[in-house]
């Protein structure tokens, strides 16, 4: 008796089809996990540069100016900018992890 060793073509074609159906039902909540990832990093880029900017206050003992854009960039520097505190201490792209999120500040 021959033993062959391998998968047929109808074995193949039948892994092949369940892999395609389980990721056409995957699909939907991985664009729903990027998205909320996206958001989560843009949040936390947020609350990170307001830690650092009121870091940055105690240190120099001034006021500092916390900005963000709609695209969820950020910049930070002192109020009252002379030579001891920059009128832009650090600034932070949308381009640097969070494109694609979107802030909307309501008063």
């Amino acid at each position: 008796m021959k033993h062959h060793a391998g998968a047929s073509l109808v074995e193949i074609l039948i892994v092949v089809a369940i892999v395609g159906f389980l990721a056409t039902i995957g699909l939907p909540s991985y664009n729903i996990w990027m998205q909320n990832a996206r958001v989560r990093n843009a949040a936390e880029s947020v609350l990170n540069g307001l830690q650092l900017a009121r870091s940055e206050a105690v240190a120099r003992n001034t006021q500092v100016n916390f900005v963000v854009n709609n695209d969820s960039s950020w910049t930070f520097g002192c109020a009252n900018a002379g030579a001891n505190c920059p009128a832009v201490i650090q600034a932070r792209a949308a381009s640097e992890g969070s494109v694609g999120a979107t802030v909307v500040v309501n008063n």
